[in-house]
Formats: C-alpha cells, sequence, structure tokens
C-alpha cells in the first residue's frame, strides 16, 4: 500500500467519527447519497440567527491561527444562504482567493456541496488525480487539495462546513484534520449557545403574554372569582378579581393572606367544598347563604380546581333571582296572564319529559296551532323536539344541579320538521324534600341569530383565504422581483468590470504608446464604469428597501448619531468638523432603517462640508404643530430651494459628481424609509449657508 492509499485510509477511520457517517475520497461529486435529491433536503436550515460581531472575530482569529499552523492558503467557515453556500470567514493568509460574502451555487461538483449533501467529512489529497472534481469551482481557482468538515445547528440542521484548501497536494491531512475538528467543535459550541439564548428568549416572552393574557381575562370577568391556594397544610385566600372587590365593597382585602381553617374556623359547606375540589379535581357547584364576604346574600358557587395547587372559586349572587322565584310563586294569578301574554316562549314541563302547559308565544315557536294543542300532541320532549338527544340530557342535568339555566342554547325540530336554534332559560321547582315538581322557563327563537353568525363565519374563511391568495402572490412576485435584480445586476457588472480591467490592462502595457489625452481617457473609462458598478450596489439597495419587514421598537437616535459621526471622523481625521447632537432623542421605528437615514442625511452633511475648514453639522429635535421633528443641519454649501422638489428624486445631483463624489440615491433612500414609519421628509437650504433636512416618523 503506497503513501498515499495510507492517508486516505487514515482519514476513512478519522472523519468516520460522531455526526460524520460517510466520507467520500477522490469519489464521484454526485454519488447516490451526494447527488442532487441529497442537496436539496439541505437547503431548507433553521432559522438564520444574528451572529454577534465579538464571536465572528474570534472565529476569524481561530481561522487565521489555524491556517497559519497548517501552512495553507485558504481556511474557510461557510455558511448555507438559501441554494447558495456563502463564504462566511476567510482567513486572512497571502493567497486566499475566497473573500468573505462570495457566494457559489449549492450544487453537486463543489468541494463543499458534497460535505453537505453527505453530511461527512471530505478529503481529496489531489484533484489533479480525478476526473470527477475537475469541473469543481475550486479546481478552477487551482485549489487541489481539500478537507472539509460539516458545521450543525443543535437540532442537527446544517449550518455550512469548515475546509482547509490547498494549490498543491497535502500528504499530511490525517494530521491536520485534528485541529479541523477542533475548529468545527469550537463554531457548533458557539451555535448552540446562540440558539439556547435565542429559544430562552423567545419563551420568555411568551410566558410573559400568557400571564398577560390570564391576567386581563382574570381581571375582566363579570363574575366574581376569588383564589385559594395550598401553602403547608392549609388552603390560603391569594387574589380575587375586580368583580369580587366590587361586590364586597374592598371588605375582601382583610381576608386575603388568610387561610380557609382561619376564615370559616375550619367547619361549614364552603370549607369542605374547597377541600373537597381540591382533592378530587373535580368541578362542583352549590348554593349557599353567605356569611363571611357578603353576609346574608344567596350565592351560586362554582368551584373549580386550577393545576397545580389551587382552586378558584366563582361566587355569583342569585339573591334578587331567588327573591323573584319566590314573589312568582305567591302571585300565581298574576304569572298565569303574563305567562299567556308574554312575547317570549314560556312553558312548564315535568322531568318525565311532557308539557304542562305552554303559552301561545311557545306553541307558535315550534308550529302548533295552539297551546293545548301543543300539550295534547307532545309525549317525549326529548325524543320529538331535540334534534340531539345529548343536549336534552345536559338540559336535565343543570335542572337537577345547579336547578337552573340560563341563555342555554340547543337545535330543535319545529312540528313539520324544520330545525331551529332556541336559547332557553330555565329552573327547577322542588316541595319541601328538595324533589323536582316540574320546570319552568323560556325559550326564544335564535334561528336568524345563528345563521347571521354562521355566514359571518363563513365570510371570515373566504376572507382568510382571499388574504392568504394575496400574500402568496406578492411573496412570488417579490421572489421574481429579487431574481430579476440579481441576474440586472449580475448581467451589468460583468462588462462594467471589463471596461475597467481592460482600461487596466491599456494603461500598465500600452501606457508608452498613449499620449497624456490618451492616458486621461482610460482613467475617465476606469473611473465611470466603479461609478457606475456604485450605482448598481445603490439600486439594488433602494429596492431592497420596500420589502425589507420593519421590526419596530424603542431607538435612540442619538446614539445612533454618535456612532456614524465617530465612524466620520476616523475616515477623515484631519477634518474639523463640530457635532453637536441632541441628548435621548427617542423614536418608535425600526433601528437599522433609522440608522440608514441619519448615515445619509449625516454622511451628507460631512462631505457638503468638505471645502470648509472648519464646520458644523447639528442633529436634533423640535416641535412643529404639536408634533415632533427631527433636523440635520450644516453649515456647507447648501443648495437652491428652486430644486427643493427635486432633491429627493433618484439621480437628482444639486452638485457636479467632479466635485462631490455620490450616486444620487442616499436622499430618495431617506425619503422611502420615512414613507414607511408613516412620516415625510422635506428640506431647506440656501446658497453658500448650509442646509437642513427635516423629518418626521409615525
Amino acid at each position: 500500500m503506497g503513501d498515499h492509499d495510507k492517508s486516505r485510509e487514515h482519514m476513512t477511520r478519522k472523519l468516520q467519527g460522531p455526526g460524520d457517517p460517510l466520507v467520500v475520497l477522490e469519489g464521484s461529486p454526485s454519488g447516490s447519497p451526494g447527488g442532487p435529491a441529497a442537496l436539496a433536503g439541505v437547503l431548507n436550515g433553521p432559522s438564520r440567527l444574528t451572529i454577534p460581531a465579538e464571536v465572528v472575530s474570534r472565529w476569524q482569529r481561530v481561522v487565521d491561527a489555524t491556517t497559519r499552523v497548517l501552512r495553507a492558503p485558504a481556511g474557510l467557515i461557510t455558511r448555507l444562504s438559501g441554494s447558495e453556500l456563502e463564504v462566511f470567514v476567510a482567513s486572512a493568509t497571502k493567497g486566499n482567493p475566497y473573500g468573505q460574502g462570495r457566494r457559489v451555487a449549492l450544487e453537486p461538483g463543489v468541494y463543499c456541496a458534497s460535505v453537505i449533501a453527505n453530511r461527512s467529512g471530505l478529503v481529496i489529497p489531489d484533484a489533479r488525480k480525478a476526473s470527477e472534481w475537475r469541473l469543481a469551482p475550486e479546481f478552477n481557482m487551482g485549489m487541489c487539495f481539500y478537507l472539509g468538515l460539516p458545521v450543525v445547528w443543535s437540532q442537527g440542521e446544517i449550518f455550512g462546513t469548515v475546509c482547509l484548501l490547498d494549490r498543491e497536494e497535502n500528504r499530511e491531512a490525517a494530521s491536520q484534520e485534528d485541529l479541523l475538528q477542533g475548529l468545527r467543535a469550537m463554531v457548533e459550541g458557539d451555535l448552540r449557545l446562540l440558539a439556547a439564548a435565542w429559544e430562552r428568549t423567545r419563551l420568555e416572552g411568551e410566558l410573559r403574554r400568557l400571564e398577560e393574557k390570564f391576567r386581563a381575562y382574570y381581571d375582566g370577568n363579570p363574575i366574581p372569582t376569588f383564589t385559594w391556594q395550598k401553602k403547608g397544610e392549609n388552603l390560603v385566600l391569594i387574589e380575587c378579581n375586580q368583580a369580587a372587590r366590587t361586590i364586597t365593597r374592598s371588605d375582601v382585602k382583610r381576608y386575603l393572606g388568610r387561610s380557609a381553617a382561619e376564615i370559616y374556623q375550619g367547619k361549614g359547606d364552603v370549607y369542605r367544598e374547597l377541600w373537597r375540589c381540591f382533592w378530587t379535581r373535580r368541578v362542583i357547584r352549590r348554593q349557599i347563604r353567605s356569611q363571611h364576604f357578603m353576609p346574608g346574600r344567596d350565592l351560586l358557587i362554582t368551584y373549580v380546581p386550577v393545576p397545580p395547587d389551587a382552586v378558584a372559586v366563582h361566587t355569583e349572587d342569585i339573591t334578587e333571582h331567588k327573591q323573584a322565584a319566590a314573589a312568582l310563586e305567591e302571585s300565581e294569578t298574576r304569572y298565569r296572564a303574563i305567562f299567556e301574554n308574554a312575547a317570549e316562549g314560556m312553558f312548564q314541563s315535568t322531568p318525565e319529559g311532557r308539557y304542562i302547559s305552554v303559552n301561545p308565544s311557545f306553541a307558535k315557536t315550534y308550529g302548533f296551532n295552539s297551546p293545548e294543542e301543543m300539550v295534547r300532541e307532545v309525549t317525549d320532549i326529548g325524543r320529538e323536539l331535540y334534534v340531539d338527544q345529548e343536549e336534552r340530557a345536559e338540559v336535565k342535568r343543570l335542572l337537577r344541579d345547579p336547578g337552573f339555566i340560563v341563555g342555554h342554547e340547543a337545535r330543535c325540530h319545529r312540528r313539520d320538521g324544520e330545525e331551529i336554534w332556541v336559547s332557553i332559560n330555565a329552573r327547577s321547582v322542588r316541595d319541601e324534600e328538595g324533589k323536582i315538581l316540574y320546570y319552568e322557563g323560556s325559550t326564544v327563537d335564535i334561528t336568524e341569530r345563528k345563521r347571521a353568525e354562521e355566514e359571518i363565519r363563513t365570510l371570515t374563511v373566504e376572507l382568510e383565504e382571499r388574504v392568504a391568495r394575496r400574500t402568496a402572490q406578492l411573496e412570488a412576485a417579490n421572489r421574481e422581483l429579487d431574481a430579476f435584480a440579481y441576474s440586472v445586476s449580475h448581467d451589468l457588472r460583468a462588462p462594467l468590470r471589463a471596461m475597467s480591467g481592460f482600461s487596466h490592462l491599456l494603461l500598465e502595457y500600452y501606457s508608452d504608446k498613449l499620449d497624456d489625452q490618451g492616458r486621461h481617457f482610460l482613467r475617465r473609462m476606469d473611473q465611470v464604469s466603479q461609478r457606475m458598478e456604485k450605482l448598481i450596489d445603490d439600486l439594488l439597495s433602494l429596492s431592497r428597501l420596500a420589502r425589507r419587514e420593519m421590526q419596530r421598537e424603542r431607538v435612540n437616535l442619538s446614539d445612533i448619531a454618535r456612532g456614524i459621526a465617530a465612524e466620520l471622523r476616523e475616515r477623515d481625521p484631519e477634518r474639523r468638523v463640530h457635532f453637536v447632537i441632541g441628548e435621548r432623542l427617542m423614536a418608535h421605528g425600526d433601528p437599522h432603517l433609522l440608522g440608514v437615514v441619519l448615515e445619509n442625511l449625516l454622511g451628507n452633511s460631512w462631505k457638503f462640508t468638505a471645502k470648509k475648514p472648519e464646520a458644523t453639522v447639528e442633529f436634533g429635535a423640535t416641535r412643529q404643530k404639536g408634533k415632533r421633528v427631527y433636523f440635520v443641519r450644516d453649515d456647507g454649501i447648501g443648495f437652491d430651494m428652486t430644486y427643493a422638489e427635486k432633491i429627493f428624486q433618484a439621480f437628482q445631483r444639486l452638485n457636479p459628481t467632479n466635485e462631490f463624489e455620490g450616486s444620487g440615491i442616499g436622499l430618495a433612500t431617506v425619503e422611502r424609509i420615512i414613507h414607511r414609519h408613516g412620516g415625510r421628509v422635506w428640506a431647506e437650504g440656501d446658497l453658500g449657508k448650509g442646509a437642513s433636512f427635516f423629518f418626521t416618523l409615525s
């Protein structure tokens, strides 16, 4: 076995570690595990988290150190970006042809694509000896040796790769792999920490939202509610809602924090039912005469177990209801008059399912000609009138305990078979021993209301579907626009770069054959092509602003402005420019987009004060017509107010390009961002006296 074969066998053993189930050595880039079908399965990775600058900086240092130790010309950390592979960190070594941000289509034949498709390490000692790799972009760039490992997120999705590349055959790959494994372990460890921090933040936010929703429901519930929690061997009253505080006239405050044993002296129905509900974990309903929170009042108490160790007690004051029932029983004559002439359907029925009496409205609701006819013909209410027998059983159960129902909705049949919806209010009438004698109550035909509700639900579903279709169309249009912008950018840059390259070649090799004017023309060609390429970049940035999703939050514009001012001073430390920045100028908007606004406005002020030995640039805020207005003001060359309306239009430059650089896109970008924030922007100026730019935000 030769040295080359021994190296391959050693790498096969080392790279087939945890998470590396397969190693490809000088094999086909489109083999069974690594072909187009396999690549399609790895293109949809996890959501891209923002990787902090300090983490990227650490990765850069480690990549640089690794390549120096191994004396390799290129060390990379790559990242999946849609259907492309992006160079995320590139070693700063001499001869490294890969720049940060470089992208390549993720397709068979790319070294790193094979690593990602197979989810395993890959070593190519010398691609010149394997014809299958000679179409790879890396081979065309002169990189014959490749050693790469996949990098995965904590959930197992592919993040990208770490790899080393060399222009010559490398027979020491086995010894170099340990360092690359260490680099991968560091990157994956950082990714796990970032993912865990993001997930923790998301869960904490979700918990806060749930707590806020619960608190809003609890305090907004019109039914007085008291919450008891088990502490030690006691159930302690820990809180009550606003309705409870209202009906008790705040007397409940003196009971908060006290145990049920102390309040009820360890006895009584409420005390027993509290513990019964706690231990059985079942809902219990009881009627009582209150002696504590609302003395002398008749209450309907509902005990509801609340996991893991609490009981919510819903307290409804039914005093007036009971008094009304007693008065009704004492005035049967008046009741009969009301019964016969009421607009609502009213009834009395036996527990066995026959009507004792019904009023004309009730008989009409169910399609009978008279109350007598309905009482005579209906012999089984549940079987003959109810669509669902379970609904009738539920009504009877509620009339047994707690003994009445309010607003209970049920589906019933009319005499002619038509299905209707009714809302039922009813109660049980009992004898002195508590035996149910009969039911009595009223019904309202709510069929039209239910039909309207169903129509609203149908319309809502249709509207949601239309919105979803429209959203999908917009998303498709945005994708097409992105593809078009990329294509236009690529097609325009190629001839521009050719112009620039050939002009450099002419100046380098044929300069002695050209006169001064000819050399001047070539330099002008190069400058124009570079300016055109910058213009393409600015146009693409402007088009992306309209589609970028806004993330509104509270933003400190003063801090952003101070950071921009510091960058401008570092760029040209010899300039004497005094920045006046207001303190704590806060706004509500997208911090990135508002940063772009200030970069353009402050950058313009810096640029157009360049001819002054000393200049002043001010960022502040004022109020106009009760609204806050932000401004950037300078004492530069200013502009003619005649052209104030055109100054925010793309390519509308008021100064020659040979005096002040720029593409004419900056202020158009500012206007678009301000409009997306619901504000407006305008400018004021005077030639030779400076300019002021004002903007508002919604």
